[in-house]
């Protein structure tokens, strides 16, 4: 089988807010992978990179297929695993795979993801590294990688890969076929859309700075799409925005990047079927002010209920060959059930050297 490179999901956990817990009804179990003990099969006819492939045991007699080609590791699970997504996708840099598989259980003991350390070599001298790939355990067309999560750079990389993989079952694995409906069956939800309005602060409303914040030197109320006001301010050469009536006391409005930033000039508003925008995509340009390069940020926000407007994630922009529609895909998926009090924005797909190590 042919390999395309796939890199999706989390480098780095940036804990802006409160970090969430991961669910307390499911557990883990942990299972090797030896492949001198597993069963070797003759590689993919139609991969001439591929130097091997295994059958290895899993939790609960889940088959784990392995398979190494042009220097890097595939891994996929079940009965199928090798028609699914997580056997076409690895990571970018050339890379083995750990010995230990973390499977996250349900309530019901059922595997619903596995947590699996790969350890990256770039070839160009550059440091090692250590990613944890997330993979979902759904159904047919439903086991793919949902999340890498750098697991040097990122404190407790470990518990913020189980909330993650907790949470696989929301999120859809691309290509996947949509399950066909017969009659009687709800039709057929529209796909989401986007709308975009532009936000030029010379044509916004300026109010005074607020005054218990010595360092905010300006804000601004703009009107955003279907009269929802956005607000924005900057404080110590960082700019903060905010949604909704009472954005100034969202967390959105307290949230921002920590190098020196200022935002873009076009909105994108995530609508679902009825058209209401459940979040937004803004581009946040950094400077480190060291010197450095610069970079740019698309910021993912929350548009919930009050105290539900919030950042969802982080897509560096500069780094990720599709940005848009990764920031799209983590907006889509996330917005509904991410909770803004008790959960952490999190960096999606890949970083580059002007993402600092934490927010």
């Amino acid at each position: 089988m042919g390999k395309r490179r796939i890199a999706i999901g989390l480098s780095l956990c940036l804990p802006l807010l409160a970090t969430a817990p991961a669910a307390a009804q499911n557990t883990s179990a942990y299972t090797r992978v030896d492949l001198d003990q597993c069963r070797a099969i003759p590689p993919a006819a139609d991969d001439p990179l591929e130097s091997g492939a295994w059958w290895c045991d899993g939790h609960g007699g889940v088959p784990v297929y392995v398979a190494e080609s042009d220097l890097r590791f595939f891994v996929s699970y079940g009965e199928g695993a090798r028609d699914e997504a997580a056997a076409r996708t690895t990571l970018p840099a050339f890379n083995r795979i750990g010995e230990t598989i973390e499977w996250r259980l349900g309530p019901d003991g059922r595997p619903v993801a596995t947590i699996l350390r790969f350890f990256t070599a770039p070839g160009d001298g550059q440091p090692e590294g250590q990613v944890l790939v997330v993979t979902r355990l759904g159904g047919f067309g439903q086991v793919c990688h949902v999340g890498h999560i750098d697991a040097r750079l990122t404190p407790d990389a470990n518990t913020v890969a189980r909330a993650l993989a907790d949470r696989a079952a929301t999120i859809a694995c691309e290509g996947a076929s949509p399950p066909q409906a017969g009659p009687g069956d709800e039709p057929a939800v529209t796909a989401n859309t986007s709308a975009y309005t532009r936000v030029k602060l010379d044509a916004c409303r300026a109010i005074p700075p607020a005054p218990d914040d010595p360092l905010e030197s300006g804000a601004w109320w703009c009107d955003g799409h279907a009269g929802i006001p956005v607000y924005v301010s900057e404080g110590d050469l960082r700019f903060f925005v905010s949604y909704g009536a009472d954005a100034p006391n969202e967390f959105a409005a307290r949230t921002t990047l920590p190098a020196f930033n200022h935002i873009g000039e076009t909105i994108e508003w995530r609508l679902g079927p009825g058209g209401r925008a459940f979040a937004t995509i803004l581009r946040f340009f950094t400077s480190s002010g060291d010197g450095g390069p610069d970079g740019q940020i698309l910021v993912i926000t929350k548009l919930g209920g009050p105290g539900q407007i919030c950042h969802l994630g982080y897509v560096d922009a500069l780094t990720n060959p599709d940005a848009n529609a990764l920031a799209r895909t983590v907006a889509d998926n996330g917005a509904g059930t991410f909770d803004c009090g008790r959960e952490t924005a999190l960096q999606y797909g890949l970083s580059g050297d002007e993402v600092p190590e934490k927010y």
